[in-house]
Formats: structure tokens, C-alpha cells, sequence
């Protein structure tokens, strides 16, 4: 572990997620010090979160981001296929994208470290007191080479360290508990598969016990991510769960299932807590986590990384309790309803009754399904968004290129 400046920095941000290193981006463009800290180390493997769509990708090219490297290549997405055992039906999508988690978050933590941040990997973060005018951050070592913890302070922090949100677990008031009856989350990548998951399309398998998502990366490879009761996960296992979803959807076997790295989270569906404090901002799953189903999940991490910049700059040089009150009202705004949408899909989805009428219905008419397409793609406050983002970014990328461009992550001075 490297040893971060004693100085004191304008904003630490805690997961390096799309939310947490697009936020680290922009607060650096901004003039902030930022510290962007990550538990493991980069570039990491993360098999969900492979969809990006097609509001995420007008935010993307607003920032700058979309074509900001030609090493992040991608495969396009225009529809998406749901199969149960009642049938299967298939909806176009909005321009979207396919792209691995490796390529992705290595890529935009690369465009944090060139905008100005410093970026921390194999650390772990615990968000600790408020001081007067500043908030601490203990940093824990993951790498094996120094023991001891290190505390910096920060006039804002930036929590974006996914489902529970682990650097909060000293503050009792952000306990977040699972829904009743959230799934566990599980996925994995194989190289061999059949080709009717062909490119271009989500697939998903809808079974009584959960449900998996499948889409063509990048790489070749088959991205497969799920959400399982618990119980099917105690008996059968991931992959034993994931080809029981499968066979009961009628999809094609996945045989390359059965000996591939499946990765597991904590239970996935939890209601908004708290989302702001003193000094303190929560974006992302860590603010509260609702089961997206074509890209909507990526979208809503990159509308809270812009929306929060101004408030965090705002605190930087003169701290209200007003900014906390006012980010839990924008977040509410623009992601809450949304997320509600994705919740009352995802209750659809356990009912064996609802399924089989949803997939008679759509099969027969799909059009009806298109307002609710169009809503999740391309919402009002993805409009407003590019807009005022639009001529700020170009501003900010043009007076930093004379200065900066790296092509290795930030060096940090060394604790020595």
C-alpha cells in the first residue's frame, strides 16, 4: 500500500466503480484533490453490470467518455429476448452496449488518474468522524505489505462501494438490511455456449426460482448473470441453480456451466436508506440497490456521479447541513422512481401466474411493452443532464490536455 498525502484532500471516494471513479472524474476536472480508493486491486474481474443503455451511453459521450478510448471496445445491443416456460417473446432496445467490467472499470479509473485523481487499489476504506471541518477515512492495507491503518481526512467523502455499503459498517444510521425475499446475486463467464445466445441481444431465462441473464462480451465470452432464491442456491448451488433456471425457461444447456469461477453476492434487493450525511454522500448500489434488467443500473451510477459534483463542491468551501437534505431529494428524483419501476418488474417475475400472462401477452403484442422501454432508456433526467453537461466537460477536458495524460495508474508517494 502506497501512503496517500497527510494533506488534507477535497474529496476521498470509496469504490471504484463506475459511479465512484466517474464521480472521482469529475470532482478532479472540477480542481478537487481527489483520493479514489478501491478494496481489490485493477484490473478486476465483475461479471454483473456488463450492459450499458442507451441513456447510459448519451451520458457517456456528454462526458466525453464514449469514445474517450479505443481500447474499450464493445458489442452493440438491440434487443432483448425473455424466455419461461410459458413461451419467449423478443423486444428491440435503444442503442446499448456490451462491454466486460475488466475493460470497463480499468478504463474509466485510467480517465480519474488523467483528469487529476490519485487512485489507491487493494485498500480498504471505513468512513470514520466528523471533524470541523473535515471527515476522516481509515485506510486499511489488502495488498499484504503494510499492516498498520492509515487515516486521512477529507471535506467530503464519496461512498460507492456497492451492496451494504462495508465502509459504513461502524455508523449504525446506514444500516441497510435486505428486502424480505431479496435473491441472491451470482455470475460468471464461459467461453463455450450454444449459438442460439447470439451477439447483440440480452437473454433472459425466467424460472420460479429466480432468473439469468446471458449477453455476448466483448471478449467472445458469456457473460451470465442471475439472482436466485437462496434456497435453490443452498441445494443445487450457483451452477446447479443457473441450469435448473435454464431447463425450466427451455433454453439451451450451458454444459461449460458446471466447472466455470462463479462469483456470489450478499442479497441484492435493498430499499433506500440514508443516503447523505455530514460530509458524506452515498452513490450507487451503495445508496440503495433495485435488480436492473437492460443497462438501467449503469445508467442511474453515472447520473448520480454528475449530480453530486456540485453539492461536493459546494461543501468543499462552505459546508451546510442543507447539501446532505438536498442530495437525499435529487437522488430520490432522479433514480428513486426508476428503481421502483425495476422492483415491481422484478416482483412480476416470482409469480408463475404473472410470467406465463406477461410472456402470452408480449409474445402476441410487444409494442405494449415500449413505453416502459423507452421510459427506463432515455428518461427526462438523462435530457436535462446533457444538457448542462454537454459544454462543461468539453471546457474541462480542453484545459486539462495540455497538462495531463498518463498512461499508468497515479503513483502515489510511498509510506517510507
Amino acid at each position: 500500500m502506497q501512503r496517500p498525502s497527510q494533506e488534507l484532500w477535497d474529496a476521498v471516494v470509496i469504490g471504484a466503480g463506475p459511479a465512484g471513479a466517474i464521480a472521482a472524474r469529475q470532482l478532479a476536472l472540477g480542481g478537487g484533490r481527489v483520493l479514489l480508493v478501491e478494496r481489490k486491486s485493477f484490473p478486476r474481474r465483475k461479471v454483473c453490470g456488463a450492459c450499458w443503455n442507451a441513456g447510459g451511453l448519451e451520458l457517456l459521450r456528454a462526458l466525453g467518455l464514449r469514445h474517450a478510448r479505443p481500447d474499450l471496445p464493445g458489442i452493440p445491443l438491440r434487443s432483448f429476448q425473455m424466455r419461461t416456460s410459458a413461451g419467449q417473446f423478443r423486444l428491440p432496445l435503444p442503442e446499448g452496449l456490451a462491454v466486460s467490467r475488466a475493460a470497463l472499470d480499468a478504463a474509466f479509473v485510467q480517465q480519474a488518474v488523467e483528469a487529476g485523481a490519485d487512485f489507491q487499489p487493494e485498500t480498504r476504506a471505513a468512513v470514520g468522524a466528523v471533524l470541523p471541518a473535515s471527515r476522516q477515512v481509515v485506510l486499511h492495507d489488502e495488498s499484504g505489505g503494510v499492516l498498520l491503518p492509515l487515516t486521512v481526512e477529507a471535506r467530503t467523502v464519496v461512498v460507492a462501494d456497492g451492496l451494504g455499503h462495508p465502509s459504513l459498517s461502524a455508523l449504525p444510521e446506514f444500516t441497510q438490511p435486505a428486502s424480505s425475499g431479496a435473491r441472491l446475486g451470482a455470475g460468471c463467464e464461459v467461453a463455450e455456449y450454444s449459438d442460439e445466445y447470439g451477439a447483440s441481444t440480452i437473454h433472459m431465462a425466467v424460472g420460479s426460482d429466480g432468473y439469468v441473464g446471458l449477453v455476448v462480451l466483448e471478449t467472445g465470452a458469456l457473460n451470465v448473470a442471475a439472482a436466485f432464491d437462496a434456497a435453490l442456491v443452498r441445494e443445487r448451488g450457483m451452477a446447479g441453480a443457473a441450469a435448473a433456471v435454464l431447463r425450466e425457461a427451455r433454453c439451451p444447456e450451458i454444459p461449460a456451466l458446471a466447472t466455470a469461477a462463479w462469483r456470489g453476492t450478499p442479497l441484492l434487493t435493498r430499499p433506500h436508506s440514508r443516503v447523505a450525511s455530514t460530509r458524506l454522500f452515498l452513490l450507487g448500489d451503495a445508496a440503495g440497490y433495485a435488480e436492473p434488467f437492460t443497462g438501467e443500473g449503469m445508467m442511474w451510477a453515472v447520473i448520480a456521479a454528475c449530480a453530486v459534483q456540485p453539492l461536493m463542491q459546494q461543501g468543499w468551501h462552505d459546508w451546510q447541513p442543507s447539501l446532505a437534505r438536498e442530495w437525499t431529494a435529487t437522488y430520490r428524483q432522479l433514480i428513486g422512481r426508476r428503481q421502483r419501476i425495476c422492483r415491481g418488474v422484478a416482483a412480476v417475475l416470482r409469480s408463475p401466474w404473472a410470467v406465463a400472462g406477461l410472456t402470452r401477452l408480449l409474445s402476441w403484442a410487444p409494442g405494449l411493452a415500449q413505453p416502459v422501454v423507452r421510459f427506463l432508456n432515455d428518461p427526462p433526467a438523462v435530457r436535462a443532464m446533457i444538457r448542462s453537461l454537454a459544454v462543461t466537460a468539453g471546457r474541462q477536458m480542453s484545459a486539462r490536455e495540455a497538462t495531463l495524460g498518463s498512461d499508468q495508474y497515479a503513483v502515489l508517494p510511498s509510506r517510507d
